[in-house]
């Protein structure tokens, strides 16, 4: 079997990495290190499986699904991780959208309330914390070099943090930037960044994080996991010609109705593919609009 090194921040690698029920253990490690809980143990809600990430050549299509990973505490809370590896048009905002959305959905989940005695019911009382951890792979905060920032709700004036009644916040959101300075990182930080964003693999890192260098390795995938792979390397590789090409045209054309035919092409044969209207915004520049009409 050949060698290969291929990034965590592979969409498959990255849910079968955080998102397979036997790998527990290294998602509990990596939520702790990210915003310190101590996790008994977590039910992932949407289990990797490799068939939705299937790859029909023959259309060439991509059938990818989302990269976020939706896991839920032993306390009822819930744990978001996304992947963000391009730029995109409002990325904070729909993080926080995201994470919003989550944190309403436990409300009224009779399994969740938290019942006093006197009380028969209390919608309100199945409400938990949700904890949103972005990876990103792009200058997100330009006010500074940290790599690491976290948000919760805070009375600035005097620095009160809002806390429910178990003393958690409600909400809480997480930027960890691989673009940032690795020294500017604390803890078991360091060695994330380390595999997250160049696979280095570093012999003092936790147990649990030697663990996901292993089931991250090429040579350890299924025989469908490679081929998936490969196919979808192959398939970025045309594409990234076709967009070489695309430009070349563009500036021989040098005319601004060229350059936007070229744009239009472009977003059409990426739509083909499956990619994603974020994606080819992030690429083309086409607006979200102009996108969804080439559909």
């Amino acid at each position: 079997m050949r060698k290969r090194e291929i990034l965590p921040s592979n969409d498959l690698l990255f849910k079968k990495l955080f998102a397979s029920p036997k790998n527990r253990h290294i998602l509990i490690g990596f939520i702790h290190d990210m915003i310190g809980l101590n996790v008994v143990d977590v039910i992932i809600e949407n289990p990797y499986n490799i068939r939705t990430f299937k790859v029909t050549e023959d259309q060439q299509e991509f059938l990818e699904t989302e990269v976020d990973v939706l896991a839920r505490l032993d306390d009822g809370s819930l744990v978001t991780i996304e992947l963000q590896v391009r730029r995109e048009a409002h990325f904070i905002e729909r993080s926080l959208h995201y994470l919003s959305e989550k944190y309403v959905s436990n409300y009224a989940r009779r399994d969740l309330e938290k019942l006093k005695d006197d009380i028969k019911e209390d919608k309100y009382g199945s409400l938990r914390p949700v904890y949103g951890i972005n990876i990103v792979y792009f200058d997100l905060f330009k006010e500074d070099n940290k790599a690491y920032h976290r948000f919760t709700m805070y009375d600035v004036k005097n620095k009160i943090e809002l806390k429910n009644e178990d003393g958690l916040p409600l909400l809480s959101v997480v930027y960890f930037d691989l673009t940032k300075p690795r020294d500017t990182l604390e803890g078991e930080m360091p060695y994330w960044y380390d595999y997250l964003k160049s696979n280095k693999k570093v012999k003092e890192a936790p147990e649990y994080l030697q663990d996901a260098y292993k089931v991250t390795s090429y040579e350890n995938l299924e025989m469908e996991e490679r081929e998936m792979l490969d196919a979808v390397e192959r398939a970025r590789s045309k594409l990234d010609a076709q967009m070489l090409y695309a430009e070349e045209e563009g500036r021989k054309r040098g005319e601004e109705q060229g350059v936007k035919q070229t744009k239009i092409d472009t977003a059409k044969k990426m739509l083909k593919m499956g990619m994603k209207v974020e994606e080819i915004h992030a690429v083309t520049d086409l607006s979200v609009e102009e996108i969804e009409k080439l559909k």
